[in-house]
């Protein structure tokens, strides 16, 4: 091969490999504007979610006390999180078969979670250990340095949380079985009851 033909063959070669570094590189930055948009949707449902929590907190009798409390919302969970991760995570953690209910929470359109969990155990003491062994718990089996912080849920109890989702749209036959909440029973999961009502599909 001549100095002209090597030349030549050496120059393509530069261009293919500049080619798949750019394409690297934009697929690198649609990932990154994806993960900002998701964490983005995130923080709006969280706050969302506060505003409808405190205006709930301010509507509850005086009868619904800390020490009573069962159920808890859990913040900061890594939006790579699916359900089944996040129930066995609390299952590794030491709760296998103390908690009778579950949610976590989807984006129905990226099917990535909402940072947030809600969590109901059986007993109150086994609410305070949840409490106070995931407050701060940052050993995700996701990468991430998030911490996860945890506070009383307004709704209490596994009736409360029935009234909450059963007619709820988010239990309408279009919605994917990962995004709905979940019930147990000696740590085995049950079917939710039946809607009392033609359920409404959710608006996407």
């Amino acid at each position: 091969m001549g100095q002209a033909a090597e030349a030549t063959v050496l120059y393509m070669k530069e261009q293919s490999s500049s080619r798949r570094d750019g394409e690297n590189q934009a697929a690198a930055l649609k990932l990154e504007a994806q993960r900002a948009q998701l964490a983005a949707a995130a923080l709006r449902a969280q706050i969302r979610l506060e505003e409808d929590e405190d205006e709930v907190r301010q509507r509850l009798p005086n009868a619904t006390k800390a020490e009573e409390a069962v159920s808890l919302m859990l913040r900061n969970i890594p939006l790579d999180m699916t359900r089944d991760m996040f129930t066995r995570m609390l299952d590794a953690e030491g709760f296998a078969g103390r908690y009778d209910f579950v949610y976590l929470p989807l984006d129905f359109k990226t099917s990535a979670n909402l940072g947030y969990a809600f969590v109901s155990m059986l007993t109150h003491r086994d609410a305070q250990q949840l409490r106070q062994d995931f407050n701060g718990f940052c050993r995700w089996c996701v990468r991430s340095a998030k911490k996860c912080e945890v506070t009383w849920s307004t709704a209490q109890g596994l009736t409360a949380y029935i009234d909450r989702y059963r007619n709820n749209p988010v239990m309408h036959d279009s919605i994917p079985e990962k995004a709905k909440p979940m019930l147990f029973e000696h740590g085995v999961r049950v079917p939710f009851p039946a809607p009392t009502r033609k359920l409404k599909a959710p608006r996407l």
